[in-house]
């Protein structure tokens, strides 16, 4: 998937009704903290 495509689907996230959970109330969003990405990308 190209960036464009990346920022395509998250404008069209962002443009719809509720962006923040899906139809069947799921969020769509997670927060991840930073030291917990760094732990899972360590070589």
């Amino acid at each position: 998937m190209t960036t464009e495509e990346m920022q395509m689907l998250v404008e069209e996230l962002m443009a719809s009704e509720n962006p923040y959970t899906s139809p069947s109330g799921r969020k769509t969003f997670i927060t991840i903290p930073k030291d917990e990405m760094s732990r899972r990308f360590q070589s």
